[in-house]
């Protein structure tokens, strides 16, 4: 992934769901936050897809994971931050209705965020960093 080698890194993310499956009652929530990290870094370095499928689908993951998991939340909660990475590589190239598909994607990481406990916020100081990031997106998608 951070050589940008998004076709190998997918049969990795891949081939690790696919091992998952064969264990029975394996919780993929690592799986799918760094599966979520990936689709978020391709749309940071090679742009955002169409009508930001790409993008909701790694909010997806990411929700997905808060959803099941009350601990080790920093991975997938930092993964949000990668908008910020998003909106600042590619706002000003998008087609109006890619940007406003986008900007939806990016509200619905801001509310989830800012629904996360306080006994979580008070253990992920990045927190602060995560929403500024995600506040930046929205200006620059809006």
């Amino acid at each position: 992934m951070n050589l940008e080698r998004f076709s190998v890194s997918e049969k990795y993310v891949e081939t690790a769901y696919g091992m998952a499956k064969a264990k029975p009652g394996y919780d993929t929530y690592q799986i799918d936050t760094h599966h979520a990290k990936l689709l978020l870094t391709m749309s940071a370095k090679s742009g955002v897809s169409h009508d930001a499928q790409r993008e909701s689908k790694a909010l997806d993951l990411v929700e997905a994971v808060l959803d099941r998991r009350h601990d080790d939340l920093y991975h997938p909660l930092s993964n949000l931050r990668l908008f910020g990475d998003i909106a600042r590589n590619w706002a000003s190239s998008l087609s109006a209705g890619d940007r406003q598909s986008l900007k939806r994607v990016v509200d619905k990481a801001v509310r989830r965020l800012q629904s996360v406990p306080s006994h979580v916020r008070s253990r992920f100081r990045n927190l602060q960093n995560i929403e500024r990031s995600l506040r930046d997106a929205q200006t620059r998608l809006a």
